[in-house]
């Protein structure tokens, strides 16, 4: 046998042992993170990285350039999963209850929008508005009313 020969089978040895280590490591994993991966992440590893809340402007339903990096690795999940999400919206106390749910729809169906543009299909997010009613802080200064002015990406 020739050390060209020798070169290759040792080549494809590795090969073969190298990918049969990384079967073994993606076999232990669940099969929620199998579903996930890929190029995207995994939810697990987005929300690592980001968050899973995208935050507005006082009285606004407007995408800030700030939450474009979210919503482009979000979107990109969810078209390649294809799993679902569904969008949250909230607002800050000010305002009555009737116009905080409203704006909660809008800041959701913003999101929605945002998503649908890079591909994420419709039925793949459902939009829920909690107005006012569900605060990321419950005290009355701007630094909690910046916090409750958002929408929250949860997987389905």
């Amino acid at each position: 046998m020739t050390t060209f020969h020798k070169l290759i089978g040792v080549f494809f040895a590795l090969v073969l042992v190298t990918g049969c280590s990384s079967q073994q490591d993606d076999a232990e994993g669940t099969g929620d993170d199998m579903a996930s991966q890929g190029s995207a992440g995994s939810w697990q590893d987005l929300a690592s990285q980001y968050g899973n809340v995208v935050y507005f402007e006082f009285d606004k339903a407007d995408i800030l350039p700030a939450s474009e990096e979210i919503l482009n690795a979000y979107g990109k999940l969810l078209k390649s999963t294809g799993d679902s999400a569904t969008l949250e919206g909230h607002a800050d106390e000010r305002g009555t209850r009737e116009y905080n749910m409203a704006l909660g729809e809008r800041r959701g169906k913003a999101v929605a929008d945002f998503m649908t543009m890079q591909g994420v299909g419709a039925g793949q997010l459902e939009v829920v508005s909690f107005g006012e009613e569900r605060p990321s802080m419950a005290e009355s200064n701007e630094t909690a009313w910046s916090k409750n002015r958002r929408v929250e990406i949860i997987k389905k």
